[in-house]
């Protein structure tokens, strides 16, 4: 039962990573181009062809490795599917016998429901593909401002714990040669927790922890992104 569980909560996971910042309306006007082409009972041409036969030996290397392994289906991994689909997609589109520019029109519309995902932030109890939008990138600045918050109330940073991409040397991301650095989060142990929602590695058990038994101290935040600093209450 657990196995079947798994699978289904991967097929979930993998559908919504097709469908997420903005893809859904890809996949949707794709669904409706094929309809279109299916009920004509139009021949097939060359390059279609190639696009669909491309599709399903993508969809046959994948769909072993993310529905049955315990492993993160990250969107990164999805590029060349994506990649086939938008290309489909967009060939499909222009064989249509529409009057332009309505081909052109739609194109644009789709590109910017893309462009419109980078501003997609969910709540932070669900894990998000930062590494996939431009939506992190105010992280940096509001990182910087609490780093510069805790030099001036002297808490050293070994005692705070946080973490990945926040911990390891301050250089990693600064690039200025700082060799101080976070600890990796203990809420067990620590007096104090730097927590970020482009974080994805606390647990739902962790996040409730830290807002029924730490103390916000400091929050900085832009665009949806931000970042806290917490002490565990006495």
């Amino acid at each position: 039962m657990a196995c079947v569980q798994g699978v289904l909560r991967n097929v979930a996971v993998f559908a919504w990573r097709l469908l997420d910042f903005g893809r859904f309306f890809w996949w949707a006007l794709l669904s409706v181009l094929l309809f279109r082409l299916w009920r004509r009972s139009q021949k097939v041409d060359g390059s279609t062809q190639d696009f669909l036969a491309m599709i399903i030996c993508l969809l046959v290397v994948f769909l072993p490795v993310f529905l049955l392994l315990n492993n993160p289906i990250g969107h990164r991994y999805l590029l060349p599917l994506l990649l086939m689909a938008s290309l489909i997609c967009v060939h499909l589109l222009f064989m249509e016998n529409w009057q332009k520019p309505w081909p052109k029109v739609i194109c644009v519309g789709l590109l910017l429901f893309l462009f419109s995902g980078n501003f997609w932030i969910y709540p932070r109890h669900i894990s998000q593909g930062w590494d996939a939008s431009l939506a992190y990138l105010p992280y940096f600045e509001q990182r910087r401002r609490m780093i510069d918050f805790i030099e001036q109330q002297d808490i050293p940073l070994k005692e705070i714990g946080t973490e990945f991409p926040n911990k390891g040397p301050l250089e990693w991301i600064a690039l200025d040669g700082g060799t101080r650095q976070f600890a990796a989060k203990a809420l067990s142990t620590q007096r104090y927790i730097f927590y970020s929602n482009v974080f994805n590695d606390f647990s739902d058990e962790e996040l409730v922890e830290l807002v029924e038994k730490w103390r916000l101290i400091q929050a900085f935040s832009k665009r949806g992104v931000s970042v806290e600093l917490y002490e565990k209450k006495e």
